[in-house]
């Protein structure tokens, strides 16, 4: 980026021109990109361990996702578990917990559901700018539960317990999801 930067607005011209490949901001040097995620196998299972866990305790409002998957043997963060609430289908706790922290606390959203039962399709990407919803890809370009599973896992599978507890166990995970 040879150019002087004279305005404000050459600023923007400058970053809205390059922020799919990511550009230096000129003024804090911070990377300007503009990311498109996709909803992905991890993340469609996850969204499944979620929903069965709810179904089967209408008690639990909040859930501490990270704690929870970690006890189903998923690293939430190497899934991409909190990008979920860009597509409507988890929702986060707007009040802080007892420690003044949220991080991780969420529930699974209507939409979610419907998702999770196949009922629904949603966008198959969305763009996330400074890690909000900038929005969503061609609504044509749709995906499904199953599709979002892959070959990788059996929707079946992970359907057919619905209403019984949640996986625990890593050993458990391998057994009946692989």
């Amino acid at each position: 980026m040879s150019e002087k930067i004279q305005t404000m607005e050459e600023g923007r011209r400058l970053l809205r021109e390059n922020w799919q490949k990511g550009i230096p901001c000129p003024l804090c040097t911070q990377l300007v990109k503009l990311y498109r995620r996709k909803l992905n196998s991890q993340m469609g299972r996850a969204l499944i361990l979620i929903y069965r866990h709810q179904a089967n305790d209408s008690r639990i409002t909040w859930l501490d996702v990270n704690a929870f998957l970690l006890k189903c043997g998923i690293n939430s963060g190497e899934a991409n578990v909190a990008l979920l609430r860009h597509w409507n289908l988890l929702e986060r706790k707007p009040e802080r917990k007892a420690d003044g922290n949220n991080a991780g606390m969420y529930r699974i959203t209507e939409l979610g559901c419907r998702f999770v039962r196949g009922e629904i399709a949603v966008p198959k990407y969305i763009f996330l700018f400074n890690q909000k919803l900038y929005q969503t890809c061609d609504p044509v370009e749709q995906i499904t539960i199953r599709q979002a599973l892959g070959q990788r896992f059996d929707y079946a599978e992970l359907m057919t317990e619905a209403g019984v507890r949640p996986i625990v166990s890593k050993q458990e995970t391998n057994l009946r999801l692989f």
